[in-house]
C-alpha cells in the first residue's frame, strides 16, 4: 500500500510542476544565464584581444619599415635597436605588453615577431586571466635586394641644347641656333667652316645637355659602387631612345663597362615616346621580387625633356613674318603638323609600369627660347586640343606646352617622389643620384 501511495504522491508532484509555468521558466533561466554570461564575456575579451593584435601588427610593420633603411650600415645590433625603439614608441598607446622581438636578417630580409598577453575582464572570473596574441612581419627593400637598373637616356636633338646661358648666347650669335644638332646647315665662323652645329659646339668647347646627362649617369654609377661594393646585387644597363629604344649595354654587374658605354652619340631629330616606351617595356620585361639573381627588382630611370617631336613637324605654313624682335623674326604662321610637338602622354609610361617595374623620371628642363620661331610656334604655344593625353585636373587649358612638361613627366613616374626637375648643370648631375638614393631607401612589406 505504501508503494502505491508513494507513486501517487510522485505523480501529483510532477503534475503540479508541469502546471506551474513560472517555476519551469525560472529554473530554465537559472540554468542558461551562467553560460550566456560566459559567452558574452568571452566575446568581449576576444574582441579586445583581436583589436590589440591588429594594433600590434600595425606597430610592428611601422617599426620594421623604419629599421630596414639602416641595413646598409652592416650593423645588425643597430637594426635590432631601431626596431625596439620604434616599437616601444608605438606600443605606448597599444594597450598590450611587449614580451619579445626577434630579428632574422638572412636573405636580405628583416623579420620580427612580437608576442603579448592581453588581460581579460569577464573570463578572469573563471580563471582565464589573459589571452596570448602574436604578430609577425617581414620587410625588404631595394637596398637589400637584387636589382636591375635601366638608364633610359634621351638622345634626340633637343638634348643637344647648350647647357648654360653663355653657351646658348655664343651659339645664337655665331650660328643663329642654340642647338648643336648633327644635322643642319654648314656654318663659317671667323673664316672657319663647320659642317654642322655639333662640330661647331665641340670646337668651341661648349658643353651640351647631352654631355651633362652623361656626367650625371657616371655620378650615379659611382653611387652603385658604394651601395654594392662587391658588385653582386646591382646590375646597370644603358639604353638610348629617340624614335625608338636601342640597347647600348644590357644590365651588367661591371660598373666599369657601364662607364665605358656612357659616351656621346649621334643625335636623332625626333622623339617618339609612344614607340620608345613600348620598345623599352619589351626590353625590360616584368619585375621580380628581388630575392634571387634570376628574379631582380627592376628600376627604369628615364632622363628626358619630355617633348614628343619630329623635325619635320616644325614648319611654317607661310614664310610671312608675324612678329619680329629687332631684326629677328620670332613668329611665323605654323603648319598643322606643329600641333604634334607636345609633352609626352603619361599613359605611354604604363607600357613599362604595368609590368611592376618602378620608373623614376629626371626632367632635364626644356628652357624657353623666346627668339626661336620654332619654339614659339610649338612649345611656346598653348596645349593643342589634339593632344592624346588627359590634362591634369585644375590646370588651365591655355597653359603652354613647355609649362605643362613637368606635369606630364611627374605623372609618368611611379610616384611623385621619384620625379625631379633639373635646370642647371649641377642640378642635372645631382638629380640622377638623388633619384637613385630615393629608390634605394624605399621599402615594402612582404609578410
Amino acid at each position: 500500500m505504501r508503494d502505491v501511495a508513494g507513486r501517487a504522491a510522485a505523480k501529483r508532484l510532477v503534475f503540479r510542476l508541469r502546471r506551474d509555468q513560472r517555476g519551469a521558466v525560472a529554473v530554465t533561466y537559472a540554468l542558461l544565464i551562467i553560460p550566456l554570461i560566459i559567452a558574452i564575456g568571452a566575446a568581449l575579451d576576444f574582441t579586445f584581444a583581436y583589436n590589440a593584435k591588429d594594433r600590434m601588427q600595425g606597430d610592428l610593420d611601422a617599426a620594421l619599415l623604419a629599421a630596414v633603411k639602416t641595413l646598409n650600415t652592416g650593423d645588425p645590433a643597430a637594426v635590432r635597436t631601431k626596431v625596439r625603439t620604434w616599437f616601444a614608441t608605438q606600443t605606448n598607446r597599444g594597450g598590450y605588453k611587449l614580451d619579445d622581438i626577434t630579428i632574422d636578417q638572412s636573405s636580405y630580409v628583416v623579420q620580427a615577431k612580437a608576442t603579448a598577453s592581453v588581460p581579460t575582464m569577464i573570463m578572469g572570473v573563471f580563471g582565464i586571466n589573459s589571452i596570448p596574441i602574436a604578430a609577425s612581419s617581414a620587410v625588404a627593400g631595394p637596398g637589400t635586394s637584387y636589382i636591375n637598373i635601366y638608364l633610359m637616356l634621351d638622345t634626340s636633338a633637343s638634348q643637344m641644347l647648350a647647357s648654360n646661358a653663355d653657351g646658348q648666347a655664343a651659339m645664337r650669335k655665331d650660328i643663329g641656333c642654340e642647338f648643336a644638332c648633327h644635322t643642319g646647315d654648314q656654318h663659317t665662323v671667323n673664316n672657319i667652316a663647320y659642317a654642322n652645329n655639333y662640330l661647331y659646339a665641340k670646337a668651341k668647347n661648349i658643353n651640351l645637355r647631352s654631355d651633362v646627362l652623361l656626367d650625371a649617369a657616371k655620378t650615379m654609377v659611382s653611387s652603385v659602387d658604394l651601395v654594392d661594393p662587391t658588385h653582386k646585387r646591382i646590375k646597370v644597363g644603358v639604353y638610348n631612345f629617340n624614335t625608338t629604344t636601342t640597347t647600348v649595354l644590357a644590365p651588367t654587374f661591371s660598373t666599369g663597362a657601364v662607364r665605358s658605354a656612357l659616351t656621346p652619340t649621334t643625335s636623332v631629330d625626333g622623339t617618339a615616346f609612344d614607340t620608345s616606351l613600348k620598345a623599352m617595356a619589351g626590353l625590360v620585361g616584368s619585375s621580380g621580387d628581388g630575392k634571387t639573381p634570376s628574379t631582380p627588382l627592376k628600376f627604369v630611370m628615364l632622363v628626358t625633356d619630355g617633348v614628343q617631336s619630329q623635325r619635320g613637324w616644325v614648319g611654317a605654313s607661310a614664310w610671312t613674318c608675324k612678329k619680329k624682335v629687332g631684326s629677328v623674326c620670332v613668329s611665323y604662321p605654323m603648319s598643322t603638323a606643329s600641333y604634334d610637338v607636345t609633352p609626352l602622354n603619361p599613359a605611354w609610361c604604363n607600357y613599362v609600369k604595368n609590368n611592376k617595374v618602378t620608373m623614376a623620371v629626371l626632367y632635364t628642363q626644356y628652357l624657353p627660347i623666346p627668339l626661336d620661331w620654332g619654339y614659339n610656334g610649338t612649345l611656346g604655344s598653348a596645349m593643342p586640343g589634339s593632344w592624346t593625353g588627359t590634362l591634369r585636373s585644375g590646370v588651365s587649358p591655355s597653359i603652354t606646352r613647355q609649362s605643362y612638361l613637368p606635369y606630364a613627366l611627374e605623372d609618368c613616374a611611379s610616384s611623385q617622389d621619384l620625379y625631379m626637375g633639373a635646370e642647371s648643370e649641377d642640378a642635372i648631375k645631382n638629380g640622377m643620384n638623388k633619384l637613385f638614393t630615393k629608390y634605394m631607401n624605399s621599402v615594402h612589406l612582404i609578410q
